[in-house]
């Protein structure tokens, strides 16, 4: 008789002491599911970033003239043995399902003595034609939050 309360008691201390170890383990293990899933959206969409950017890059490669500033984004045209990649006017949507992409393509400004980058022409300050300024930026959402990754570079003829 002794042995059966010694065994119920042993079980109740390992259910108590099985119930402490998940109530501290278990909103841990679901903080840690809803993070990786997050980085998953993350990681698509600097997949996307980095493919405009290298997108962009060979638009400008192939062919400086033509692109005012403005907002575009990138696709492949396929033609009788040949695939290159040109710009499009406007953003991209439902990339994916889920992401925006856009690319703002913007005239650089250059001080002549310097050549630094200036926001906005001014003081002598002329718009440089052999360099462009392209910000782009990938949207979506997110558990009813907007999310975004952004980039700007400089892309210059050479």
């Amino acid at each position: 008789m002794m042995r059966k309360g010694a065994l119920l008691l042993e079980i109740v201390i390992s259910l108590v002491i099985l119930g402490m170890v998940s109530a501290v383990f278990f909103p841990a293990i679901v903080t840690l599911v809803k993070r990786s899933h997050q980085l998953k959206h993350a990681a698509v969409a600097a997949a996307i970033l980095q493919e405009g950017m290298e997108a962009t890059y060979n638009v400008f490669l192939s062919g400086w003239s033509g692109w005012e500033e403005g907002v575009y984004h990138p696709v492949v045209v396929v033609g009788p043995g040949t695939k290159h990649w040109t710009l499009i006017s406007g953003e991209e949507t439902a990339l994916e399902t889920r992401f925006t992409r856009r690319l703002e393509i913007s005239n650089i400004c250059r001080n002549p003595r310097t050549g630094d980058i200036r926001p906005n022409c001014g003081n002598g300050e002329s718009i440089d034609e052999y360099s462009r300024l392209v910000t782009e930026t990938v949207i979506w959402s997110e558990s009813g939050q907007t999310r975004q990754l952004t980039t700007s570079w400089v892309v210059a003829k050479i």
